[in-house]
């Protein structure tokens, strides 16, 4: 029978995992004067959106925009609530200490499974720090904590180790004949997995991790008849169910959701296969510096065969899942270690229409490799004890300098942002995001160097060539011949899918409409907006909309009421949405011009009544729009 009692750790474990604590600190410490990146602005400046401390219906709204990531969002107000000034130290200081917890619930949760494993106490609790420790120095655990924004991704991870942690401590309760263990499978399963889910969706792969702990590593654990029952329901039926949706999601219209990819949902697959193979390379070949957090310019696989490697990767992945599932009466551990990476994958390196890699992707997966390593490590000690010593030694000193050293860089953001434009020149938004920073040090001489360099690697890039009109603009001339380069790239890019290039385009239009731009005239900005109109890769409603949404919106700047009805109402049509109606509704009510923001609403309503369901939530908007707009005309009439 297998006991439920967890022994402490041992003198020389503990003084290990306190050790390993400290080093991590040391080598994270240079990453504390960081800043903040790519899409914490976007997520961060939601407090300043919807200043959630001020009111009950300003914290109602942020909690809404963070879709379904509220328990993320809201431990962002833990550190701060004041942007744009906020400090991004305390952000940072509070990964680093999440990123720690993470690691030490990883040990607790390698303890927990060792000892159901039955495996010896004093061998469990090195297995446990040991893998605890490779986890926590690994240098490709860096862009996860060290990037604000993927707190997400760590308290997501957090709560799974929890969920986890749970289960594995209600498993050894039931199996000493405790029922009460029934209350820890509860609590793991339902309540750590809702705070999970509510930190970001990887969490809907409990179910499967639970799934590959019983039938690999649990497997010949006799279980009383409930018990097999209780998993049967909250195990096995859940993954059958994910894995029918995973299986089926292609039949449910998902390749309209790639309108907005560079690649459709096969390519993103097959190019995924290569992503995979090179983050299991990171993994084992851990490199002081990566090519930062922009791939937007990874290479997609069209087939098996373009590129080359596409083909190896996939037969690279084959032996490896075959091979784990033949060892596996023989070496569960390694089973379980691969197929755990696998899963942590089938959510986010998959067919899902999102970006296709990021490391923080890894977070979470890996860490079982190294439970793997960890545990043939002490296998070996038992005839080699010098040399495992010396191996763990060895990896740790490694691991440890590496993060350091990328920690050191992500802690000067400007010497960050050079060495990712040199290391990786393809990627157009290492060069913007550079300017951006370099201008937030002003440093308008580095931004205008960063966007040349852009430029000159990337001549026919929509994204730098806009982001140098809006540099430029803001300080000196922009010539005629610079629009007119900028026209052309727009005219015949194919990167036209690229969200970027509206944001750019409003960029300016803002720009313009706050005179911060001399420079930028309406014949100008007109001028970029019908020349991205004109592209032939422009096929895709959602892009079209866009875009005469940006020139009714200059329209409006320019006061041009008519024309920006006009181009209001030709957006809309292009992909009728009630959002859509009630943003550009607000648009012309916002500059005073009721009786048009009145006929835009009613055109739009009647068609989405007549034409498309009208969501029983956007009618209550669509009333309450209405009634205000005829008050401001009642108001405004009175006052002529």
């Amino acid at each position: 029978m297998t006991h439920a009692k967890l022994e402490p750790l041992n003198l020389l474990p503990g003084v290990f995992l306190l050790a390993t604590l400290i080093i991590a600190f040391g080598a994270y410490f240079p990453g504390l004067t960081g800043g903040f990146l790519f899409d914490d602005y976007s997520n961060i400046n939601k407090m300043a959106l919807y200043d959630p401390t001020s009111s009950i219906m300003g914290f109602k709204h942020y909690l809404v925009s963070a879709g379904n990531r509220p328990l993320a969002f809201l431990s962002f107000l833990l550190n701060d609530t004041y942007w744009p000034s906020s400090n991004a130290s305390g952000f940072i200081l509070t990964n680093i200490l999440l990123h720690f917890l993470c690691g030490l619930l990883l040990v607790w949760l390698v303890l927990k499974t060792t000892i159901l494993l039955n495996i010896e106490s004093k061998d469990s609790q090195w297995i446990a720090v040991i893998t605890g420790a490779f986890w926590l120095l690994h240098p490709l655990m860096v862009s996860t904590t060290l990037y604000i924004v993927q707190r997400i991704t760590i308290l997501a991870a957090l709560f799974i180790l929890a969920s986890l942690i749970c289960y594995t401590h209600g498993r050894l309760l039931i199996q000493s004949k405790d029922r009460t263990g029934y209350l820890w499978l509860i609590l793991g399963v339902m309540v750590f997995a809702l705070l999970a889910i509510l930190s970001k969706e990887i969490a809907v792969l409990i179910p499967c991790y639970l799934f590959l702990f019983e039938v690999i590593l649990f497997k010949k654990i006799e279980d009383e008849i409930f018990f097999t029952r209780w998993k049967i329901t909250f195990i096995y039926f859940p993954v059958i169910i994910f894995t029918g949706l995973l299986t089926l999601l292609p039949h449910f219209h998902i390749w309209k959701l790639y309108e907005v990819r560079e690649f459709n949902y096969l390519e993103r697959l097959l190019t995924e296969a290569r992503v995979l193979v090179y983050y299991i390379f990171l993994l084992l070949v851990p490199k002081s510096q990566t090519f930062g957090l922009h791939y937007e310019n990874i290479e997609i696989s069209s087939s098996l065969f373009s590129p080359s490697t596409t083909i190896l990767s996939i037969l690279l992945i084959g032996c490896i899942l075959i091979t784990s599932i033949f060892i596996r009466k023989k070496h569960p551990i390694i089973t379980f270690s691969i197929l755990f990476f696998f899963v942590g994958h089938s959510v986010e390196s998959t067919i899902l229409p999102i970006e296709i890699y990021f490391e923080h992707r890894n977070y979470l997966p890996s860490s079982f490799l190294f439970f793997a390593l960890a545990f043939y490590l002490i296998q070996y000690a038992k005839n080699h004890k010098i040399t495992s010593v010396i191996i763990t030694s060895s990896f740790l000193l490694i691991y440890s300098g590496f993060t350091y050293s990328r920690a050191t860089l992500w802690g000067n953001p400007l010497l960050l942002m050079s060495v990712w434009t040199e290391i990786n020149p393809g990627s157009a938004r290492n060069y913007t995001e550079a300017s951006l920073k370099a201008n937030e040090y002003n440093r308008p001489d580095l931004a205008e160097k960063f966007l040349l360099d852009g430029k000159t690697r990337l001549p026919d890039d929509p994204y730098i060539s806009l982001s140098y009109l809006a540099n430029k603009c803001q300080g000196q001339a922009i010539t005629d011949e610079e629009i007119i380069e900028t026209s052309t790239i727009l005219k015949k890019t194919h990167y036209i899918k690229r969200l970027y290039i509206f944001k750019n385009l409003e960029h300016l239009i803002d720009l313009y409409q706050n005179n911060l731009c001399p420079s930028l005239d309406y014949p100008r900005l007109s001028q970029l907006l019908s020349a991205t109109l004109e592209n032939p890769n422009i096929i895709y409603a959602i892009r079209r909309q866009e875009i005469r949404y940006l020139q009714g919106k200059l329209a409006l700047a320019e006061k041009k009421y008519p024309e920006a009805l006009s181009q209001f109402n030709s957006s809309f049509l292009e992909m009728p949405l009630p959002g859509t109606a009630l943003q550009q509704t607000a648009l012309l009510a916002s500059s005073e011009q009721y009786e048009m923001a009145l006929q835009h609403l009613r055109f739009t309503r009647r068609l989405l009544e007549t034409n498309h369901e009208l969501p029983k939530e956007s009618r209550y908007d669509f009333d309450d729009l209405e009634k205000r707009l005829l008050t401001a005309i009642a108001k405004q009439i009175a006052s002529n």
